[in-house]
């Protein structure tokens, strides 16, 4: 059985892009000022909603939240925060010749796919929260692996 439960999240009268929840948060994309787009966190027991991309990166995108992180795409980079904390930690380096995209979220491991510039390959990559470690997963050059998915430990 499916429950629905309606509230207003956004009191203005722009659009919401992307809305992903975990159950206790809520996140979009939504337009911040001069053309950038920004992504939001709504807390659904204080009613409270918190600007996460501020000052990170101009144009945010595919943001996704599970526990106490958001993860999202920053321009052509992977971003992290913390909930609880409000650090955030940028967790690729387009300076490699790579851009970053499609970040997924599950327990305490991200996972993204990145694209070499140069050569049009593209990987899968994984960020350890605990230990703060990021591993490439995928490799093949016969292969190009896009848009991952993250349940547990198994990463499809």
């Amino acid at each position: 059985m499916v429950t629905v439960c309606t509230s207003e999240v956004i009191a203005t009268h722009q659009w919401v892009h992307y809305p992903h929840t975990d159950g206790v948060h809520v996140t979009w994309q939504s337009p911040g000022p001069e053309g950038h787009h920004d992504i939001h966190l709504y807390d659904i027991a204080t009613k409270t909603t918190t600007n996460v991309s501020a000052d990170v990166a101009d144009h945010n995108a595919s943001a996704r939240v599970n526990g106490d992180y958001v993860v999202w795409q920053g321009d052509d980079d992977i971003f992290l925060h913390e909930i609880p904390t409000g650090a955030t930690t940028k967790l690729s380096d387009t300076s490699d010749g790579h851009t970053y995209d499609a970040p997924v979220i599950d327990g305490h491991y991200v996972a993204w796919q990145g694209e070499d510039q140069a050569d049009s390959t593209s990987d899968i990559y994984v960020y350890d929260i605990n230990t703060s470690t990021t591993i490439k997963v995928s490799g093949s050059p016969d292969l190009r692996e896009f848009y991952p998915q993250i349940d547990g430990q198994y990463l499809i």
